[in-house]
């Protein structure tokens, strides 16, 4: 069986404030995939990140869509016109 990755990478970075037990976390991913397609995400969490988002987005070449915990909304072309569909649209 073919790999569909053609390269991955994890990258993190800990603020210990004791042995064993971390006080933040900064986590990079990237793939890219044998289709030429790519990907990256980017997390952190604890005391250092003072500015809480819960938002995904992804970008394609020509539309983005961005989902938060309330609503997604996709956003096509270069003028970026704007569909937002509430929780359970299409949604988690």
């Amino acid at each position: 069986m073919r790999s569909i990755f053609l390269q991955k990478t994890v990258d993190a970075i800990f603020w210990d404030s004791q042995p064993d037990l971390y006080q933040a976390c900064l986590c990079n991913a990237k793939w890219r995939f044998a289709t030429t397609l790519a990907a990256e995400a980017v997390y952190g969490k604890g005391e250092t990140f003072w500015q809480s988002d819960n938002i995904f987005t992804i970008y394609g070449e020509e539309e983005t869509l961005v989902f938060t915990p309330k609503s997604c909304q996709l956003v096509q072309g270069k003028i970026g016109a704007l569909s937002k569909y509430e929780s359970g649209a299409f949604c988690w």
